[in-house]
C-alpha cells in the first residue's frame, strides 16, 4: 500500500467498483464492491 493521503473511486471493466490509494493502480484495492446483476438493472446500470 502506498502512503499517499489521497484515495480514488474506481468503477472497473467488469463493473466491480474499488477504492484505491491515487498512485498505487497497481496494488490490491482497499475495498471491492460487486453488485448483483438484479441491483444493476434496477439502478438501470448507473452505479456512480
Amino acid at each position: 500500500m502506498s502512503d499517499s493521503p489521497y484515495l480514488e473511486i474506481v468503477e472497473l471493466a467488469d463493473g466491480d467498483v474499488i477504492l484505491q490509494s491515487a498512485d498505487d493502480n497497481q496494488g490490491e484495492p482497499l475495498v471491492r464492491i460487486r453488485f448483483a446483476p438484479e441491483i444493476v438493472e434496477h439502478l438501470r446500470g448507473g452505479k456512480l
